[in-house]
């Protein structure tokens, strides 16, 4: 196959571009957004998506940097040059959830969730206000998902949502976490699900996934939410312990397809059930997330 041949600005351009990458991968925002500018201010020839592409990194840089304002404003030009540039609308829409949730004084220290919001309002759209509508979700921390499902989708007077965290934290994040963090999770779980306004729809179950989905009622659930560890093993058992609780027709979510630490096989595991229920199962989406429906016990 020809090579093709760059010519000496776009070279430059590139080289502006790769090194910019590198330093946001090294931690270096600042130096970072100063590469990706450089970029855009000598590549007169840039194409609009790459034009858009570079609007989000420093959008990304900035917000890394605690500048939201800036990092919005990016996002938002990233948008005018090209509308179907995903990962941007993922950002403001996250970042708009956070807004809120701030603002309605939940007590949220992460946002793992806020990415997937599009793709829930997407999908789970169907589900809002249902009579007695039956949701379980495995992995709470400090209940984002669940207070979206219970302000979102889970309205209707008979909703229920069934939590369950043994509130000790995943293996992979323990060591990046404060001393004496942990012991304050679930107290922080218990007041963002009263601050929700949602709390007699709620209950909570301490425990490991792996003994506590044993003890619930099969075909019982609408949908299924599995966040909870990230270890392959773990993954496929919460897969197929839930597979029996959910109803035919029901959703299964999965959290972290493309999880970033290899030795922890979460996409390994789903893609092991995914292949063993094939029969069963319809595929609605597979991305950051995979959603499938039950088609069959």
């Amino acid at each position: 196959m020809q090579q093709i041949q760059l010519s000496p600005l776009q070279r430059l351009v590139k080289a502006y571009i790769d090194l910019g990458v590198t330093l946001f991968n090294q931690g270096s925002f600042e130096d970072a957004i100063a590469q990706f500018q450089q970029a855009l201010d000598v590549g007169a020839d840039l194409t609009v998506a790459q034009q858009a592409k570079l609007h989000f990194n420093i959008g990304s840089a900035a917000l890394k940097l605690g500048q939201r304002q800036e990092a919005i404003n990016r996002f938002h030009r990233a948008l005018e040059l090209q509308p179907e540039l995903s990962v941007a609308q993922q950002e403001l829409a996250k970042l708009d959830y956070q807004a809120d949730t701030q603002a309605r004084g939940y007590q949220f220290t992460q946002d793992w969730f806020g990415r997937n919001i599009p793709l829930w309002k997407q999908h789970l759209q169907p589900l809002k206000d249902q009579e007695q509508l039956n949701a379980l979700e495995i992995g709470s921390w400090e209940g984002r998902s669940a207070c979206w499902l219970l302000e979102n989708i889970l309205t209707h007077p008979t909703a229920r949502l069934t939590c369950v965290d043994s509130f000790e934290g995943n293996e992979e994040y323990r060591e990046m976490l404060e001393p004496g963090f942990l012991e304050s999770v679930e107290s922080r779980f218990d007041f963002n699900i009263a601050r929700a306004g949602a709390a007699e729809k709620v209950t909570k179950l301490v425990g490991k996934s792996a003994e506590v989905l044993r003890t619930l009622p099969l075909r019982n659930f609408d949908l299924i939410y599995i966040d909870g560890s990230h270890v392959a093993c773990d993954v496929l058992s919460d897969a197929v312990l839930s597979w029996e609780l959910l109803k035919v027709g029901g959703l299964l979510i999965f959290d972290d397809y493309d999880f970033g630490l290899r030795e922890y096989g979460t996409r390994y595991a789903i893609d092991a059930f995914l292949n063993s229920f094939a029969k069963k199962l319809e595929g609605v989406h597979k991305s950051h997330q995979v959603i499938v429906r039950k088609v069959q016990d």
